[in-house]
């Protein structure tokens, strides 16, 4: 009798255990597609730049934004937040996106 008991058990945690994946699996399919929406509203006005050696955030906001005379420091900040950059360091591959100001 133990061992029908033992098999049952089992399977009632085997059937947990599968339950909470698929329900792991399924929450994480919304957060990726919530995170592509979110990103795709963001890029229409903003310009991805590849950082090349010896580049600066100054020298690429202003490639980008050639006739911009606005407060530059202020350009800097809001691409640093952008990106998700807490200082501005910068190193040659790095992909940015710039804000078309």
């Amino acid at each position: 009798m133990k061992t029908k008991t033992n098999k049952l058990r089992r399977r009632v945690r085997w059937n947990r255990v599968c339950l909470l994946l698929l329900i792991f699996a399924f929450m994480m399919s919304f957060a990726v597609s919530a995170l592509a929406d979110s990103t795709a509203d963001a890029a229409p006005d903003c310009t991805i730049v590849t950082v090349g050696s010896g580049d600066t955030m100054w020298g690429l906001i202003k490639e980008v934004n050639p006739d911009f005379t606005g407060n530059m420091n202020e350009a800097v900040y809001a691409t640093c937040q952008l990106n998700d950059m807490r200082a501005v360091k910068l190193y040659a591959g790095q992909k940015l996106l710039i804000p078309n100001l």
